[in-house]
């Protein structure tokens, strides 16, 4: 409890917190008058309010190039095509997969992250294209994903706000050509402080 206190206090907000209510004032001034404050409704509140209040102008960076990777398949043994592609920030490489159908591509991270958005680009050729895809997460939660912009070049964005991520799977559902795959996978966010 010291430390989110010492954490209040970096930000400058003065903390009161009673059995009925809390309050955030811009100020370095801390208070506290209970006893019991972690267990407290209140303190579960003011802890939300909080992040809600540090996450609100944070500027997400790519966490993607922070995650290792694994795919369903790859279209030879050619680094020209494994997964590893997928996060290293260049637009001329890309993952590709071996066929079209129960292809899928995950990215895992050491530690959670909170996601803000995600962008993916479709393969690097004309022929090979998702059509539609599925992106589930760690928390168990899933967002479908409507076509890809042909040719690898623009990116399909998607919002999200998603705590606690530590992994996610995107499944090719639909993809016409010869083998689904992925020119690039950025995903936008910040470590989770609370863990």
């Amino acid at each position: 409890m010291k430390a989110f206190f010492q954490v209040l206090a970096a930000l400058g907000v003065a903390v009161t917190c009673f059995s009925v209510g809390f309050s955030l004032q811009p100020s370095p001034e801390l208070k506290l008058n209970c006893k019991d404050c972690e267990s407290c409704e209140s303190y579960k509140k003011l802890q939300r309010e909080l992040k809600t209040f540090k996450n609100k102008n944070r500027k997400p960076s790519n966490i993607a190039i922070k995650a290792t990777t694994k795919a369903s398949t790859v279209h030879s043994t050619s680094s020209q095509y494994n997964s590893a592609n997928v996060n290293d920030e260049d637009l001329s490489t890309e993952w590709a997969a071996y066929g079209l159908e129960n292809q899928w591509i995950k990215l895992e991270w050491n530690s959670p992250y909170y996601i803000k958005s995600i962008k993916l680009f479709d393969r690097i050729n004309s022929v090979d294209q998702v059509l539609k895809a599925k992106i589930s997460f760690s928390d168990g939660t899933d967002i479908s994903c409507e076509a890809l912009p042909n040719g690898g070049v623009e990116p399909n964005f998607i919002k999200v706000e998603k705590e606690s991520i530590d992994s996610l799977i995107i499944n090719l559902s639909k993809v016409k050509g010869l083998n689904a795959g992925l020119t690039e996978v950025e995903v936008y966010g910040w470590s989770d402080d609370n863990h």
